[in-house]
């Protein structure tokens, strides 16, 4: 039976990726490099900025300082948050009064940095009601499952309890190695891409879909 549903910021918030990408690219500006929007897609989403920066100094032969170039677009992404970049997702509002009347536990497992968290979950008016887990409270990243497994437990719930909502391509295999049910967004990657990814229980376009609550009632009843 469904206990606790995990969820990726990137998927509960709208322009969150673009905002990562122009954020990314702005740091990097000096150096005369940027990444394209097809390859963030594919390759950097739900990465953390660990990965993407010492990747993208590894693909560029780039001898830079990577906890300055952190920094900046950290600095630069929260500046984004605060000026009310980011907005609920089509229809999370409505599907997060289903998750509470449901008497589902919710929480957001990401790879972005804890304090950007919090600020997007206070932007949905959220703050205290949303729990989260951050890059800070794992050792390593998606596509590893340890962000999703840690959340499970933190909700007191097993992986079989759980379901997960994610938008990139190392969230699904994140949730396919934890052998967590994933419901995908396709927010980010085209239908056609996720369909290739094992493990994802059902693809939505936004909360909005009539079909996502017929999935969650099924799961509700086990």
């Amino acid at each position: 039976m469904l206990k606790a549903v995990i969820l990726d910021m990137d998927g509960v918030v709208t322009n969150s990726e673009p905002l990562h990408l122009l954020t990314f690219n702005a740091a990097f500006a000096p150096y005369r490099v940027r990444i394209l929007k097809e390859y963030w897609a594919r390759n950097y989403t739900g990465r953390g900025s660990i990965f993407i920066v010492k990747d993208m100094l590894r693909r560029h032969g780039l001898k830079a300082d990577a906890n300055g170039i952190m920094k900046k677009r950290a600095a630069l992404f929260q500046q984004g948050i605060l000026e009310g970049k980011l907005r609920p997702t089509a229809g999370f509002m409505r599907f997060w009064k289903f998750l509470k009347k449901s008497g589902l536990k919710a929480i957001v497992a990401s790879g972005g940095h804890r304090k950007h968290l919090k600020a997007a979950i206070a932007g949905l008016g959220l703050a205290g009601k949303l729990k989260y887990v951050g890059m800070e409270d794992v050792k390593v990243q998606k596509p590893h499952p340890e962000v999703f497994l840690k959340a499970a437990k933190k909700m007191g719930a097993k992986p079989s309890e759980c379901v997960v909502f994610e938008d990139s391509l190392a969230g699904l295999e994140a949730a396919r190695r934890a052998k967590i049910k994933c419901i995908a967004l396709a927010t980010t990657l085209p239908v056609g891409e996720i369909k290739k990814q094992k493990g994802v229980h059902a693809i939505i376009s936004d909360f909005r879909e009539k079909r996502l609550y017929a999935q969650m009632k099924m799961l509700l009843v086990g």
